[in-house]
């Protein structure tokens, strides 16, 4: 899904609306996609393990990702909201991974930081 956004101008960031405006293009379906791969990067032979879990995670999470990243270009957000919405996301990715037995903790660790880093690139991207 190709989110697209009008905001106000990044440097007048939470001072209100500015005549100037920035179009943003949030491409969901791209970043997910893009989220798996480096999680599939940094897992290497580990992957096959995780690989399903990490899917349903990303599914069940799709709809809040987006919803950051809308705020956040839309300057609901400030940078210390979106910092937090992340850590509270990664703690989501850790409980929805922490299933897969297979895998030790510090994998599941690197796995989501993978996928969190990959959705933080994607939102400054846009900015």
């Amino acid at each position: 899904m190709l989110l697209s956004i009008t905001l106000p101008n990044p440097s007048h960031r939470g001072r209100g609306y500015d005549m100037r405006r920035l179009n943003m293009s949030f491409n969901a379906e791209q970043t997910e996609k893009d989220m798996l791969a480096s999680v599939q990067a940094v897992m290497g032979g580990e992957w096959p393990k995780i690989s399903g879990a990490m899917q349903q995670v990303l599914k069940d999470e799709r709809e809040a990702l987006q919803r950051i990243a809308a705020a956040y270009a839309a300057g609901k957000i400030n940078d210390a909201d979106l910092k937090s919405q992340l850590e509270d996301e990664k703690d989501t990715f850790k409980a929805g991974l922490s299933m897969v037995h297979a895998v030790s903790t510090a994998a599941i660790q690197k796995a989501v930081n993978a996928a969190i880093d990959t959705l933080w690139k994607a939102i400054s991207a846009t900015m």
